[in-house]
């Protein structure tokens, strides 16, 4: 196994300048520094992949920089034997840990701008632009109007109509109200 840890191509190295990987050395044979499984893999991924051509390594965009994944060609001509099927993932982290982190929660920051819609934002707009103090030193507002209602009132008055006598039935039992 260990014969096949052999630092990749320098061939292999040309075709990943220009990317920002979490490991400026990925093509000596070192340490693993972090393995993530299928589980939170999908978290790490963002929008960009660059396809190679078959049989050599992609780079994917991540949370952590580029990684790279694929096949890596051996520098051995005897052949490795291995399973029929095998799945891995090795992700190494960034060499300053202090950068990583700080990265990460710069990520997971919550962003404390408010979504508004256009008819908040237009309120907002009012509110800004017409309130006043008084001479009681009260705030005075200018309300927003609707240039558009859609209110339908069909079939209210039975039900207004049922909420009146209900409530003036329950006055009438208890003549404290």
């Amino acid at each position: 196994m260990s014969r096949s840890w052999k630092s990749v191509r320098s061939a292999l190295i040309s075709r990943f300048t220009g990317f920002d990987l979490p490991d400026p050395q990925f093509d000596q044979p070192g340490k693993v520094d972090a393995i993530f499984g299928a589980d939170v893999y999908g978290y790490l991924l963002r929008k960009g992949i660059r396809r190679r051509p078959i049989g050599t390594p992609s780079a994917q965009a991540t949370a952590l920089n580029w990684v790279l994944m694929g096949l890596v060609p051996s520098l051995y001509s005897e052949p490795v034997e291995s399973p029929a099927v095998s799945a891995n993932h090795a992700l190494t982290a960034q060499v300053n840990l202090d950068q990583s982190l700080q990265r990460f929660w710069e990520l997971e920051e919550i962003k404390n701008e408010p979504m508004l819609s256009p008819e908040d934002s237009l309120c907002e707009f009012l509110f800004v632009a017409t309130h006043s103090r008084n001479l009681q030193g009260r705030y005075t507002v200018c309300l927003p109007k609707r240039k558009k209602t859609d209110v339908r009132l069909n079939n209210n008055h039975r039900k207004a109509l049922k909420v009146l006598i209900s409530s003036e039935r329950r006055l009438m039992r208890n003549s404290g109200l």
